[in-house]
């Protein structure tokens, strides 16, 4: 915990999607006032994984061509 404290975050997963590493960096940041309430938390996961359901679908569609 000690790490969290002086201000070391994880290092992001290799492969996750852009827009979940920048709202995960957004939650950790230093500043409370600056960090996403949960409200927001929850309205970006939905787009995101709205997103990448969409560029599945897209990509099974253009396989069935």
């Amino acid at each position: 915990m000690h790490h969290v404290l002086s201000g070391e975050r994880e290092t992001p997963v290799e492969g996750s999607p852009a827009d979940f590493v920048n709202l995960y960096c957004d939650a950790w940041n230093d500043d409370p006032n600056l960090r996403p309430d949960i409200t927001a938390i929850l309205i970006e996961l939905d787009c995101i994984r709205l997103s990448e359901n969409l560029k599945y679908y897209k990509g099974y569609l253009l396989d069935m061509r």
